[in-house]
């Protein structure tokens, strides 16, 4: 179903420290809710560490196209893959192509990461475009419903599509059906990397 791919994926020695690092190396800023979060806010530094260590190793062992990396999580990973694209934006410096999200945690911190994406300033008009491709699960919204402040995935999408028309972003959001928060990794990232692969 795919072109042949370099397919990356950072781990931790076992479930337990995966279990709590992720919300380290997933997050930034630091969480103001310490009952939920008791470490955080080391997404920079992870994303750093991808970038500076991590990419150029791979691509000095293996023959990777540097023009087509994609960066892809899940949960907490896909609101690590949306902080990295606003990071990106932000700086101008677009080391990746492509980001797929699936069932982003975008109510970390009180959304806070929404409200960044709305106070980035304009980008210069004819830069190339990347590619982003977020989804949900429709039972997701249904799940959260009775959570202070929810943003139903349907604002979420207008949100990114007010985001577009502002920068050089080609993006897609889709909502799959029936499917819960752990049941959309898989359906995404296929179809994200079909639509990465097939468009650039």
């Amino acid at each position: 179903m795919l072109p042949p791919v370099i397919l990356i994926g950072v781990g931790y020695k076992d479930f337990k420290e995966m279990d709590s690092l992720r919300d380290r190396d997933f997050t930034y800023p630091k969480s103001t809710d310490p009952k939920s979060f008791s470490i955080s806010g080391g997404g920079a530094q992870f994303l750093t560490y991808l970038q500076n260590d991590v990419m150029p190793e791979l691509e000095h062992q293996f023959q990777a196209d540097s023009a087509m990396r994609i960066l892809a999580g899940h949960s907490l990973g896909g609101f690590f893959t949306t902080y990295a694209l606003m990071r990106n934006l932000a700086t101008g410096q677009m080391p990746f192509r492509y980001y797929i999200a699936a069932s982003p945690s975008l109510d970390y911190n009180h959304y806070w990461l929404l409200g960044q994406l709305k106070q980035l300033p304009p980008q210069i008009a004819g830069k190339k475009k990347v590619g982003l491709y977020i989804t949900y699960g429709s039972l997701e919204d249904i799940e959260d419903s009775d959570m202070p402040g929810h943003i139903t995935w349907s604002d979420i999408s207008y949100k990114v599509g007010v985001l577009a028309k502002t920068y050089p972003l080609q993006y897609k959001t889709e909502l799959f059906s029936s499917l819960r928060h752990m049941d959309t990794p898989i359906p995404s990232f296929i179809k994200g990397l079909q639509q990465a692969l097939e468009n650039y």
